[in-house]
């Protein structure tokens, strides 16, 4: 009996720990913002505020939901390289950014 009241405190404490270290990568700054998506609506290829992408053709990179416009483009973006994606959705992006200023 002794041992099973043992084990019931050592998986208490271990419980304990656990969660609280849950709740620590819960705090950390940052944690909310590193979830967020950023839904960028100019086709990294045409570099084009004032074109129109298809919401069909959407793709994920990092934190980034990229809207491309034609299978011409989702062709081109499959060729790229993960960092090459990032880079282009960077800037197409600020590009929207810009335009988004000027208004």
């Amino acid at each position: 009996m002794k041992k099973f009241w043992t084990m019931m405190a050592v998986a208490a404490s271990f419980t304990a720990v656990t969660l609280q270290n849950v709740r620590a990568e819960d705090a950390k700054p940052g944690a909310a913002e590193a979830a967020k998506v950023t839904e960028i609506k100019v086709c990294p290829f045409m570099e084009n505020a004032d074109h129109t992408p298809d919401e069909k053709k959407a793709v994920t990179v990092a934190n980034y939901k990229v809207y491309l416009c034609c299978k011409g483009c989702m062709k081109q973006w499959a060729k790229l390289s993960e960092e090459e994606k990032v880079k282009k959705a960077e800037l197409a992006l600020k590009i929207q950014q810009d335009a988004a200023k000027k208004g």
